[in-house]
């Protein structure tokens, strides 16, 4: 006596299988332009450190200060907090890297060294965000 195994409604199984399995031919990478957006927002984020930048003395060009705020802004938007931890580094390291110049008087590393602190300060500002 064998039994078997009645389906109701008969639709409910395919008449062919089907192949659930995730497909193993798909990378498991960033995709090039998803690469280029965020290589393009870092730029953008040291081209907004450097328009602050210019509102420092030798320039002393303040309405590029609201030019540069705004890009840092537009750079920071819908990002999750490491990646504005990390737009803010480089945005830092943009404006403090040619500002404190005149301290390569002192030594090249010592400039490089306070940039790369004040630029780690600048990107913790809000690090982490409040929640």
């Amino acid at each position: 006596m064998s039994a078997s195994v009645k389906v109701w409604p008969p639709s409910a199984l395919p008449e062919q299988a089907v192949d659930v399995r995730p497909d193993r031919g798909t990378a498991r990478h960033v995709s090039r332009p998803q690469r280029l957006a965020v290589g393009g927002r870092a730029l953008a984020a040291v081209a907004a450190g450097a328009l602050i930048a210019g509102t420092f003395a030798p320039v002393d060009a303040w309405p590029l200060s609201i030019l540069g705020v705004a890009l840092f802004t537009l750079v920071c938007r819908r990002r999750s907090a490491r990646g504005g931890f990390g737009y803010g580094l480089l945005a830092g390291l943009g404006i403090f890297v040619p500002v404190l110049v005149w301290l390569r008087v002192v030594g090249v590393d010592a400039w490089l060294a306070l940039s790369a602190l004040e630029a780690v300060l600048l990107a913790r500002w809000d690090w982490p965000p409040p929640s």
